[in-house]
């Protein structure tokens, strides 16, 4: 069945922002930015890369994003970067049918974008426009030496677009048409995040069982393992009063949170859906609706407690 698929780039925008700004002082990247590159694509960063944020909040965000990604961004990145669109193009449609030919479902259409994420992630879905997109950004999907790694990047953030399509009307419906990540991550706290993450893992692991394994950290795998009751515990006191550094300490790998190491939500829901497997069927698991899941996860965590 051919799928339907569109992709949009934002790099040669990018690339002709570079060739000026390149040796240029940071205050003076930081204008060149704007003025030939963000200003065709202002609403995209303002909802997906700056999360939805808005007035100072927003500028102070912006402005720590791009001193960070401009004080390491080299030319050598950068040629990297146009080495590797062209092959990260045509791997988006193979890791698209992947994700329907594993689930098993009815194609949807899907959007993605390869865009500069500001070092933001190598992947994520977000809401755009009233609607879904994938986003990849380049500076970091281009590290991946092997094809196949790329694929399971792109197929996990494809799985997450395919489930996210049976969530939205509900979310969207609650958030009454205003979510973004910063409203979404205090109203469904760690355990949806936990279960959505978990099932991206453990779905991908069955596609490409030779690949790395998007979202975890591999070598953080034995403290995971060593302090599951730990930190899980931490994890179901912090969801409490769950706001965004608790999001960021569990579920991002820019945390620096001392307690916890980075990603532990997503081993935490990989193991749940690992156990909820012996009971539910993926497409089952993807058809929850959200206010199920949080009740189902929490049941299943106290058993693995035990």
């Amino acid at each position: 069945m051919e799928r339907s698929i569109e992709l949009f780039s934002f790099m040669p925008d990018f690339y002709t922002f570079w060739e000026q700004a390149q040796f240029s002082p940071l205050r003076e990247k930081i204008k060149l930015w704007d003025e030939l590159f963000e200003i065709k694509h202002k609403e995209f960063y303002r909802q997906v890369i700056y999360e939805g944020t808005s007035g100072d909040k927003l500028e102070t965000m912006k402005q720590a994003k791009l001193a960070s990604f401009f004080s390491t961004l080299s030319e050598a990145d950068v040629k990297r970067m146009q080495t590797q669109e062209s092959k990260i193009k045509c791997l988006i449609p193979e890791a698209v049918n992947d994700v329907f030919n594993t689930v098993r479902v009815d194609a949807i259409p899907t959007c993605h974008y390869l865009v500069p994420s500001l070092h933001t992630s190598s992947g994520a879905v977000r809401p755009f426009n009233q609607k879904l997109v994938a986003y990849y950004g380049l500076e970091l999907l281009s590290r991946f030496d092997r094809s196949l790694d790329i694929k399971a990047n792109i197929f996990h953030e494809s799985f997450h677009h395919l489930h996210f399509q049976n969530l939205f009307p509900a979310l969207m419906e609650k958030y009454e048409g205003t979510m973004n990540l910063l409203t979404f991550v205090r109203g469904e706290g760690p355990l949806f995040f936990a279960f959505t993450e978990g099932l991206a893992v453990y779905v991908t692991e069955l596609a490409y069982p030779e690949a790395f394994r998007p979202g975890l950290i591999e070598e953080n795998v034995p403290l995971y393992q060593e302090h599951f009751h730990e930190y899980t515990q931490g994890l179901l006191k912090d969801g409490k009063e769950f706001d965004y550094e608790d999001y960021e300490k569990y579920f991002l790998d820019s945390s620096k949170n001392p307690s916890v190491p980075e990603k532990f939500g997503y081993w935490l829901g990989y193991q749940v859906v690992k156990s909820l497997r012996k009971e539910f069927s993926i497409s089952e698991m993807m058809a929850l609706p959200p206010k199920e899941i949080d009740p189902i996860v929490a049941a299943e965590i106290r058993s693995l407690l035990k």
